[in-house]
């Protein structure tokens, strides 16, 4: 087999061939699948809240970004996680938003990371939501979740959101 040089095009054939699967189309996919899946964890780049009373607001421990490095890194994205919040009263919400910090104590909101609002509804709270997305260029080192509850919007004390990063 010829070797290919870094500047030279790859097919999906070629890398079929190079990993010695048999069937080209076998190869499309899982070929595309590793690409584009992002699911490994690390545990230390991960932080989790339990949600606050109704009418109150809180806030995760930051992670600190040093390790991942500053700004867009491809390969690297974020995820936020809430589960079902089945106490959370008609018409009432939860938010989630990201805040970032170069100093690990002045915290801001990261406009480029759209709030999370889940509302509760039908009697049976809100449906679980994740998100996952990929780092602003201009995120700062440390990054926490913050999370708000209007008031008389129920217990949900018992419900923890997570904010991990994936590679």
């Amino acid at each position: 087999m010829k070797k290919l040089l870094p500047h030279e095009a790859v097919s999906r054939l070629q890398i079929a061939a190079a990993i010695g699967v048999m069937n080209f189309r076998s190869a499309f996919v899982n070929v595309n699948t590793l690409i584009n899946t992002r699911s490994l964890q690390d545990a230390n780049l991960k932080v989790t809240r339990t949600l606050p009373a109704a009418g109150a607001a809180n806030t995760s421990a930051a992670l600190d970004l040093d390790i991942v490095g500053a700004g867009r890194v491809p390969g690297v994205e974020l995820v936020i996680d809430l589960p079902a919040t089945p106490s959370l009263v008609d018409a009432k919400t939860i938010i989630l938003t990201v805040e970032d910090s170069a100093d690990n104590s002045s915290f801001a909101t990261v406009a480029a990371i759209p709030s999370i609002t889940v509302t509760g509804a039908g009697g049976v709270g809100a449906a679980a939501v994740q998100t996952q997305l990929k780092l602003p260029i201009a995120l700062r080192r440390y990054v926490r979740l913050a999370a708000a509850t209007l008031a008389a919007g129920g217990d949900n004390t018992a419900i923890t959101a997570s904010l991990y990063f994936v590679f």
